[in-house]
């Protein structure tokens, strides 16, 4: 079965904690989360990708080993939406 690429949808939370970031980092964030929309179905089940415990259909996605995005997905319509960027100590909190 052919991979299906999903939408990423920005959450205004998702855009204000983007542009916090300097370039370089906004690159990688934004190569990573390339690479998950063009993805996920096939890395869903990857130690990268996990469920957020007490946060019912939110992931959280390794982006490196300092950064998170916090995200829910709807399978039915092919969409990823991107809720948080942070930094790992802070990623979790009002989630």
């Amino acid at each position: 079965m052919k991979n299906m690429a999903y939408e990423l949808v920005w959450s205004e939370q998702a855009d204000a904690d983007f542009g916090e970031f300097d370039i370089a980092t906004k690159r990688k964030i934004k190569s990573r989360l390339e690479f998950l929309r063009a993805n996920y179905d096939t890395i869903k089940d990857s130690k990268n990708i996990t469920p957020l415990i007490g946060a019912k259909g939110k992931f959280r996605f390794k982006i490196n080993d300092k950064l998170r995005a916090i995200f829910e997905v709807d399978g039915a319509v092919l969409k990823i939406l991107l809720l948080r960027i942070k930094w790992r100590k802070d990623a979790y909190e009002d989630i």
